[in-house]
Order: C-alpha cells, then sequence, then structure tokens
C-alpha cells in the first residue's frame, strides 16, 4: 500500500509545486501592489499639501513633476511584477517539462512498443 501511496504523491508533485511557485507568485506581486499603493498614497498626500502652500505659477510645474513621479512608480512596479510573473512562467514550464520526461520514460518502460498494443 506504501507503493502505491508514494506512487501517487510522486505523480501530485509536480501539481503541488506548480501550486507553490503560484502561492510564491502571487504573494510578491501582492507586496509590490500594496508598497505602489501605499507610495502613491503618501505621494498624493505629500502634493495636496504642495498645492495647497504654492503659488499658482508653481502649480502646473508640481502637478507636471507629480505626474511624472507617478509615472515613474508604476512603471516601475508593473516590471517588478512582470518580472515576477515571467520567473514563475519559467518555473512552471522547468517543472512540466521535468513532469513529462519522468512520465514519458515511465511508460516507455512499461509499453516499448505501443504499435503493439
Amino acid at each position: 500500500m506504501s507503493d502505491n501511496t508514494s506512487g501517487w504523491e510522486a505523480s501530485l508533485k509536480p501539481v503541488l509545486d506548480i501550486s507553490e511557485v503560484n502561492r510564491q507568485a502571487l504573494e510578491r506581486v501582492t507586496a509590490l501592489q500594496t508598497k505602489c499603493l501605499g507610495d502613491l498614497l503618501e505621494a498624493n498626500m505629500k502634493q495636496m499639501q504642495a498645492v495647497i502652500g504654492s503659488n499658482p505659477q508653481a502649480l502646473g510645474t508640481l502637478q507636471m513633476d507629480y505626474y511624472r513621479e507617478m509615472e515613474a512608480k508604476v512603471q516601475e512596479t508593473a516590471e517588478k511584477e512582470l518580472s515576477a510573473l515571467a520567473e514563475a512562467r519559467e518555473a512552471i514550464t522547468k517543472i512540466m517539462e521535468e513532469s513529462y520526461q519522468h512520465h514519458r520514460r515511465f511508460f516507455t518502460e512499461l509499453y516499448p512498443n505501443p504499435d503493439t498494443l
């Protein structure tokens, strides 16, 4: 019975590994988004304070600087998220390739000449 159980565990290992990769990627992306949102809210508060205390001539420059800062922050976060997702994709691809090779060897040993089935 333990051989059967270990066989099932070995068969499910790729699924468990992929689940773990997905969990880690989700945690990483969530942390990046949370930090970005916090940074954006903080920058928004600073911008409101700067606008309230500024003269009308400087308002346009303040707003453009603010928009550029926000754009850079969102772009940086998006790039980090894409990197995290690319890493997860690579890890999942590797898991799938290894699983395929394992199962291919198993079935080749089990059925050396599939044309005779």
